[in-house]
């Protein structure tokens, strides 16, 4: 299954919030595809997906494009999934895309792959353990994290130790 989400901004100081959460089961296919169009001028976005597949072929795929248009002066955005892979057999593919064509943004937190999409996988006996007797330590500490805000709020700090700036300077 495909779920296609497409913004485009129509006027100055708008804000979007998406969340998306989802569960993909044995034999399932579940691709997500996100297009925020930064088209007008100080406008903010954050977008969270999260998600947790079990069984055999269970498959999730999420590609998150943000496009920073010329006219879009003062944007800020800011792109994440994360999976959780419960069972072996199945399989999480992130693809965090940015396109900048304005160097005078408020800050672009599309970071490197390994900030902006995260995986997390369980040992093989986890989910035996998870049954049997309720989650495991090291499980419910995921859970906890899997659980918690991923996007700043306007004028704070962005999450996973990404930095703001104007395009091309370095931190």
């Amino acid at each position: 299954m495909r779920l296609c989400a497409d913004t485009d901004f129509r006027g100055p100081g708008a804000e979007l919030n998406m969340l998306g959460i989802y569960f993909v089961d044995g034999g399932q296919h579940l691709e997500h595809r996100v297009f925020v169009d930064h088209s007008q001028p100080k406008c903010f976005s954050r977008v969270t997906y999260k998600g947790a597949l079990q069984g055999k072929d269970a498959h999730s795929v999420w590609i998150g494009d943000c496009l920073i248009r010329e006219a879009a002066d003062g944007t800020d955005t800011y792109e994440l999934n994360r999976n959780l892979v419960l069972t072996e057999g199945a399989k999480a593919d992130s693809v965090p895309n940015l396109e900048i064509e304005n160097g005078e943004i408020e800050g672009a937190g599309h970071a490197p792959r390994q900030a902006a999409s995260t995986t997390s996988s369980s040992s093989p006996d986890e989910p035996r353990r998870s049954r049997g007797r309720g989650p495991s330590p090291r499980r419910a500490r995921l859970l906890r994290r899997a659980d918690q805000p991923d996007w700043r709020p306007r004028g704070g700090r962005p999450p996973h130790g990404n930095r703001r700036g104007r395009a091309g300077q370095v931190p």
